[in-house]
């Protein structure tokens, strides 16, 4: 990647008048191409920890997707994520869940009332929004942090039977091994 383009980003990221989906994009977009530009990840944090309030459940899943990808441990962004994902919990759709817990397990982060609300959020929209992927995800996300919830494992149990045939070899894995 060149120099160009991290500037271009850095300065973005910079912008106080930069859009919270512009800065998850950028965090998302390094993090496919595993750039691990320490500047710019630390130009991308100060700008979030300042802009996390606005941040859409979609932001808070590509921002945290984004830091468990490139290994980043940052954690006043780590929690300040977890403050707007608590506040935004009901707009957030089963691909956003499955995606943040993902990355927390990822990245070793346990944020208990973020998870216990993530378990109970994922139940409900098991009944709406069944993908393989999420379910797998979020099962073998709670599985790697050693939360054992009841009621969720329970209800990722009954649902994947309903559509066991859809598994991808790695949706398979992952909930075998949950």
């Amino acid at each position: 990647m060149s120099d160009v383009a991290v500037a271009e980003a850095m300065r973005e990221a910079a912008d106080s008048t930069s859009r919270p989906p512009n800065l998850s994009n950028i965090a998302w977009s390094f993090a496919m191409l595993s750039i691990q530009n320490i500047p710019l990840w630390q130009s991308i944090s100060a700008a979030a920890l300042l802009r996390c309030t606005q941040f859409a459940p979609q932001d808070v899943a590509n921002l945290s997707w984004a830091m468990a990808t490139c290994g980043l441990w940052d954690e006043p962004l780590l929690h300040a994520l977890s403050s707007q994902a608590l506040a935004k919990m009901d707009e957030f759709d089963a691909q956003n869940l499955s995606n943040t817990v993902w990355s927390m397990a990822d990245i070793q982060f346990c944020h208990m009332p973020l998870l216990d609300v993530i378990a109970s959020r994922s139940i409900l929209t098991l009944k709406s929004e069944l993908k393989t992927q999420n379910l797998s995800n979020t099962a073998w996300a709670f599985a790697k942090l050693g939360i054992q919830n009841r009621p969720l494992i329970s209800a990722l149990s009954a649902a994947a039977f309903t559509i066991i045939s859809e598994f991808t070899v790695q949706d398979m894995s992952n909930t075998a091994w949950a």
